[in-house]
């Protein structure tokens, strides 16, 4: 009789916590078509940057070289198993033996959550019944924005350029650029704080699971201070940058340290190199933090005279808080027990399972934000600027312009001592800015190594820049030294795609010492035989002992070694990237 009576009792509350919890995963399927539109906009923001570069290179002499898009240099075509499934989708345009184009494909996953949300929109329902009217804006804007991209890569594809005179036609698509991204970002903004009120008044989460809870509530004070400062780089005011800097350097080394006050005892606590636990991912979040946006006070940004200075720096802001919310989304999948009988199909049986675990709402993207300014003068990348000075690039772009075609392949130490700022995370910002002056000739690989070794970019041509950065960003560090696999890959990557006509080189970057095996001295005796270039960047602080071992590694190559306390890092991959 007991258990029949606590089963009246706990049935409501049971029945409570899943209507709350579904409630949730409603608003989290409108995140996740948020953010596949945000993916989009990433690209088509750098469309639109393209063309309006395009327009400022060609004022006194049109060259076509310079009118590219992602559809016009992307033309390849996909087809798999299914695909037709999707082309009940108006915007998709398969070709005559019904394949699609890549740059067509990319749309799928936007248009699959859009419908799915619209289908949730047509049948009225408590979670998103206050919230509705901002959804059916937001989607309103990101379709109108989508067919003004459409109409800048057809411009660009059908070498409408060619006969627009003074670019009246280029100039009247840009200026519907501005509108369109101008109306995305502020109905994302105010859908993004819309669902955070509707979920925090409507759905709170229930009393329990109470570990989980407070690990994300810490993680909630590093986004509260990151939407903050994003709030002021929206408004144009970068004067408090060092400030929020230092907040969220103490927020990350704080919440950290209490990785094992919170989570201790959740399932597979102490395994960190499982991507599933919820200390994992914990730790990931923070660890990505210190690789994006812990670099962006000091950051050099590229103004480009022919846009809004400040929007570049809003852009570079969000391009690191956005990986930053990648990570808390991750997270937040452990605690929804659908998503986690996925996420766990090869550990878990579905009884060991919790589905009554709280949902969390998640974190949207942000999106970026397009605008230019009238120039009178062409200067393409004339200077760079940080948020603390300014640095010429004039003549860094002449060196990589008069430069043999070139291949360089970066192994990157990512063991957890690299996330010091002035190793992997100013690293990832020299690179990309060597990537915004390499040519499509040039090409660009990368792996990085830690506990194992990850291929990060394999043979790209230096021409999809947008592409390039992004996978730039996601290097995070973590892990022990795994040097072995790093180089076996780094070497085979140099091999296979070595530039017939140019230079093949690999770049090694690392703050310690390590142990070479035989296996790996042959590798770098591989290197000096056929002709492929090594470089050896120390990143760690002056140390003979650690310098002597590293130089002596570096000469089995017969390659170049650096330090970089004692050169600047800028300027050692310009000579690499030009000799």
């Amino acid at each position: 009789m007991r258990r029949i009576t606590l089963l009246f009792v706990l049935l409501p509350f049971c029945l409570f916590s899943q209507e709350r919890n579904e409630s949730v995963r409603r608003l989290n399927d409108v995140v996740s078509m948020m953010d596949e539109a945000s993916r989009l906009n990433y690209t088509w923001y750098y469309d639109a940057v393209q063309l309006a570069k395009a327009l400022y290179q060609s004022k006194t002499n049109i060259n076509p070289n310079y009118f590219y898009s992602s559809r016009s240099t992307n033309s390849g075509s996909v087809y798999y198993t299914g695909m037709e499934k999707a082309f009940r989708f108006r915007e998709l345009q398969p070709d005559s033996k019904g394949r699609l184009p890549s740059y067509m494909a990319d749309l799928i996953p936007w248009l699959e959550e859009k419908e799915h949300v619209l289908s949730i929109l047509h049948q009225p329902h408590q979670s998103t019944a206050a919230i509705d009217n901002l959804i059916y804006d937001y989607i309103r804007c990101t379709d109108s924005l989508y067919a003004a991209h459409k109409r800048l890569t057809e411009y660009i594809s059908s070498k409408a350029y060619l006969e627009d005179a003074a670019f009246a036609k280029a100039r009247a698509i840009l200026k519907e650029q501005e509108l369109c991204f101008e109306a995305c970002h502020k109905a994302s903004g105010a859908l993004a704080s819309a669902m955070q009120e509707l979920y925090r008044t409507a759905f709170p989460p229930n009393k329990s699971h109470a570990p989980e809870q407070l690990a994300e509530k810490e993680m909630r004070l590093t986004i509260d201070l990151l939407d903050r400062w994003e709030q002021a780089l929206d408004k144009g005011d970068a004067s408090q940058n060092s400030r929020y800097d230092s907040l969220l350097r103490q927020l990350n080394k704080s919440a950290l340290s209490k990785d094992s006050l919170y989570l201790y005892k959740t399932r597979g606590y102490g395994q960190r190199n499982n991507g599933w636990w919820a200390h994992s991912r914990y730790q990931s979040f923070y660890g990505m933090l210190q690789s994006t946006v812990y670099w962006y006070k000091s950051a050099r940004h590229n103004p480009e005279p022919f846009l809004k200075g400040e929007l570049v720096l809003y852009n570079g802001f969000i391009n690191g808080y956005d990986t930053g919310m990648e990570y808390y989304n991750r997270f937040v999948d452990l605690f929804d027990g659908k998503s986690m009988i996925v996420e766990s199909s090869c550990c878990l049986s579905p009884s060991e399972i919790d589905t009554a675990t709280n949902v969390f709402l998640k974190k949207p993207r942000l999106l970026y934000r397009f605008a230019t300014v009238e120039t009178t003068e062409p200067e393409p990348n004339s200077s760079t600027f940080t948020t603390e000075g300014h640095h010429s690039i004039g003549s860094d772009a002449e060196r990589i312009s008069k430069a043999l075609p070139h291949h360089l392949v970066y192994l990157l130490d990512a063991s957890s001592s690299m996330n010091e700022p002035d190793r992997l995370p100013e690293l990832k910002t020299e690179v990309k800015y060597l990537v915004a002056l390499q040519r499509a000739s040039d090409r660009i690989s990368m792996v990085s190594f830690a506990s194992h070794a990850h291929i990060i970019l394999k043979d790209q041509a230096c021409l999809q820049k947008p592409g390039i950065y992004n996978s730039i960003d996601q290097v995070s560090a973590l892990g022990s030294t795994n040097i072995s696999e790093g180089l076996s890959k780094a070497v085979h990557l140099a091999d296979s795609c070595k530039l017939k006509d140019g230079i093949t080189k690999v770049l090694l970057f690392t703050d310690g010492a390590f142990s070479l095996s035989k296996a790996d001295k042959k590798l770098l005796h591989y290197l000096e035989k056929n002709g492929i270039g090594f470089c050896l960047v120390y990143l760690g602080h002056a140390q003979k002992s650690v310098e002597e071992e590293l130089k002596k590694i570096c000469e089995k190559a017969r390659g170049r070694y650096y330090s970089a306390y004692s050169n600047n890092l800028k300027e050692l991959l310009i000579t690499e990237a030009s000799e």
